[in-house]
C-alpha cells in the first residue's frame, strides 16, 4: 500500500536490489566477547528480544514498556572474532514498511548491515529518489538497534565523536543491483544535472562514474557506491575490505572534527584566562573547559589505540585479497584503494601529535590558571594585610578613645567631689572658719577616693560582663579501648551523624562539672570518625569562667581522655 504521496520526477531505476551499510566502531578481542555474551550466543540461546529500555523498578516482578522490541537470531559466531545476526526492526515509522537485516560484527570494528530491498510502494522497480528515503531510514534505524547491544563504554566514545548524538551518525551505504533503468554507460550518468544528482542523493557526492571491462557497471561516492552487476557475489571480498576502510574513513574525518573542535573550547579558555584581570568569573570558567576537555583527551588518545589495532588486522586481510582478479584491480585502481590503505596508519599518527599537542597545550594553560591563581591570591593578601592593619589602626584608636574617656569620667567625678565640697565651705561654719590648707588637702583626697571608687566599679562591671570562653581542641588520634565505655558512660544531651567521603562522622555533647574543671561548670562536644575509629576534635564551653583559662582546659581534656583510655 503506498505510503508516500508527494510526486517526484525520477530519472534512474534499480531492480533486483540489496543495500549494505557500514560503519566503523570502536571494538577488540574483549568487547567482541562481551557482545557475544550480550547477545547469549554461547549459551546456545538463537533468538532474543532487545531493547535500549532500562528497568528502573527491580523490586516488582514485571517489567512494562511501551517501546517495540528488536527481534535478534544468531546465524554465526566465533566468540573471540565476529558474529552475524539477522535483526527484525519493529519501530514505528512514517513510511509503512518491513526490516529484515542481517549484521556483520568483528573484533575490528567492522560492522555491515545487509538488507535485500524487494519493494517500495509495491513495485520492485525503485526509483533513486524514493530509495534514499529508504537508506536514510535504514541508517537511522541500524544506530538505535545497534546501539542497544554496545557497552556503555562504546556508547561514550561514539557520543563523544558524533557530538552527542550518535543515533544520527552519518554511515557509508553500498548499493548492488542487477539491472538500471536507463541502461546505458556509467560515464553517461555523469551529465552535472538530473542523472547525477539523483546519484548524489545516495553517494553524498559522486567522484567516479566507470564502465568497467566485464560491462558492469560502479559509481563511488564521497559515502558510497553502486555496482550494477549480474553477479555482485563475486565481489564479496573486496567489498568487505572496502566497506571497513570507508566507514572507518568517515569515522576519522568526525574524529578529527571533534579534535578541532576541542582545540576551538581550549582556545576559548585561553581567551577567558586573558579577560582574568576583568572578569572575577575567568577562571573558573577556563577551569570548567579545560575539565570537560581534558575528559575528551583521555578517551581521543585511547580511540587511537583502538583505531590502529583495526588497522593493522585489516591490513593483514588487505594482504591477503586475492587483488589478480581483474575487476578486484580495477576497481582498486579507480577509487585509489591501496593508496587509502597504506595511508590509514599515517592518518592515525597525525591525529595522535594533534592529541599529544592538545594534552601540552591543556597542561599549558593550566599552568597560566595556576599563575593567575597565584597572582589574585597574592593581590587578596595584600588586601587583606591592608585591612588587617586598618583595623588594627581602628582598634588602637578606639583603645585611645577608650582611655580618653575614662580619665575624663574620674576627672568629672572629681569635679563633683570639688563641687559638694564648695557647698560645704559656704554653708558651714565649721568648715568656715578651718585653715584654707587643710581644706585643700580635704578636697584633693576626696578627688582621688572619688575617682578611684569609680575606676574599680567599671573594672568590676567589666569583670562581670566577661563573655564565655570556648576552645576548639584538635586531637586526630586513634580511639583507644576504653572509647565505647566512656561514651555510654555520659548522659548525652545531642547526638548528631554526618557522612563526609564515606566516612561517618558522629558528634556527642554533654555537660560536666567535675573538679577537675577547677570549680567550672563546661558542656563538651566531642567529634569522632566511627568508620576509622579516629577522635577527631573537641569543643568546650564554659559559661562565666573562673580561674582557667584556655590552654588550662587543653591540657585538662586530653589528660582526661587518657586517663579514661579514649586516645
Amino acid at each position: 500500500m503506498p505510503t508516500i504521496k508527494d510526486e517526484l520526477t525520477s530519472y534512474i531505476f534499480l531492480r533486483d536490489l540489496r543495500v549494505l551499510i557500514s560503519e566503523y566502531i570502536p571494538f577488540g578481542t574483549n568487547h567482541i566477547i562481551a557482545f557475544n555474551e550480550e547477545l547469549d550466543c554461547q549459551r546456545n540461546v538463537k533468538e532474543g528480544l532487545m531493547t535500549s529500555f532500562i528497568d528502573t523498578d527491580l523490586e516488582t516482578a514485571t517489567f512494562e514498556i511501551k517501546e517495540e522490541l528488536t527481534k535478534v537470531t544468531i546465524d554465526q559466531y566465533d566468540p573471540n572474532d565476529y558474529v552475524i545476526f539477522n535483526a527484525s526492526i519493529v519501530y514505528k515509522e512514517v513510511v509503512e514498511q518491513q526490516e529484515e537485516i542481517s549484521v556483520y560484527v568483528d573484533a575490528y570494528g567492522r560492522v555491515i548491515y545487509g538488507t535485500q530491498l524487494l519493494e517500495i510502494d509495491g513495485n520492485d522497480k525503485m526509483s533513486i529518489d524514493k530509495l534514499t528515503r529508504v537508506t536514510a531510514d535504514l541508517v537511522l534505524d541500524t544506530s538505535k538497534m545497534i546501539n542497544t547491544m554496545l557497552s556503555t563504554y562504546q556508547r561514550r566514545l561514539l557520543e563523544l565523536v558524533y557530538f552527542g548524538t550518535p543515533e544520527y551518525r552519518n554511515k557509508f551505504t553500498i548499493l548492488l543491483a542487477k539491472e538500471i533503468d536507463p541502461d546505458k554507460k556509467a560515464i553517461e550518468f555523469h551529465d552535472g544535472e538530473a542523472y547525477e544528482n539523483e546519484l548524489n542523493q545516495v553517494l553524498s557526492h559522486a567522484t567516479h562514474f566507470h564502465d568497467l571491462r566485464n560491462g558492469d557497471r560502479f559509481f563511488y561516492g564521497l559515502e558510497g557506491f553502486i555496482l550494477i552487476s549480474k553477479n555482485p557475489e563475486k565481489y564479496e571480498d573486496l567489498i568487505s575490505i572496502l566497506a571497513f576502510y570507508s566507514g572507518f574513513d568517515i569515522f576519522q574525518k568526525n574524529y578529527f572534527a571533534k579534535m578541532f573542535m576541542l582545540w576551538d573550547q581550549v582556545r576559548d579558555a585561553r581567551h577567558s584566562i586573558e579577560r582574568g584581570d576583568m572578569d572575577p568569573n575567568a577562571i573558573s570558567k577556563a577551569k570548567n573547559i579545560l575539565t570537560s576537555v581534558s575528559a575528551a583527551v583521555v578517551l581521543m588518545n585511547e580511540l587511537l589505540n583502538f583505531m590502529r589495532k583495526s588497522v593493522e588486522n585489516m591490513n593483514t586481510e588487505w594482504v591477503k585479497l586475492d587483488k589478480s582478479i581483474p575487476e578486484f584491480q580495477e576497481i582498486i585502481e579507480i577509487i585509489e584503494l591501496e593508496d587509502f590503505v597504506n595511508k590509514a596508519l599515517t592518518r592515525i599518527d597525525d591525529a595522535h601529535l594533534v592529541v599529544s599537542g592538545l594534552t601540552e597545550e591543556i597542561g599549558g594553560i593550566g599552568g597560566l590558571i595556576n599563575s593567575l591563581t597565584e597572582k589574585q591570591m597574592n593581590r587578596v593578601n595584600e588586601a587583606l594585610r591592608d585591612s588587617i592593619a586598618s583595623l588594627d589602626e581602628v582598634t588602637r584608636g578606639t583603645e585611645r578613645t577608650g582611655v580618653a574617656l575614662n580619665v575624663l569620667e574620674v576627672v568629672l567625678s572629681g569635679s563633683i567631689a570639688f563641687d559638694v565640697l564648695g557647698v560645704l565651705w559656704l554653708s558651714t561654719d565649721l568648715l568656715a572658719s578651718m585653715d584654707i590648707y587643710v581644706w585643700t588637702a580635704i578636697s584633693i583626697a576626696a578627688f582621688f577616693a572619688v575617682g578611684a571608687g569609680l575606676w574599680s566599679m567599671m573594672k568590676w562591671l567589666e569583670k562581670k560582663n566577661e563573655p564565655n570562653l570556648r576552645v576548639k581542641i584538635s586531637i586526630k588520634r586513634p580511639c583507644a579501648d576504653g572509647y565505647k565505655e566512656f561514651i555510654e558512660k555520659q548522659e548525652i544531651i545531642t547526638r548528631e551523624t554526618q557522612i563526609l567521603d564515606s566516612n561517618f562522622v558522629e558528634s556527642f555533647m554533654w555537660e560536666d562539672h567535675d573538679e577537675r574543671w577547677l570549680g567550672n561548670e563546661i558542656k563538651l562536644k566531642l567529634r569522632v570518625d566511627t568508620t576509622n575509629n579516629f577522635v577527631l576534635d573537641a569543643v568546650i564551653n564554659i559559661d562565666k569562667p573562673k580561674n582557667i583559662t584556655s590552654k588550662q582546659v587543653t591540657a585538662i581534656l586530653l589528660k582526661y581522655l587518657k586517663d579514661e583510655k579514649v586516645i
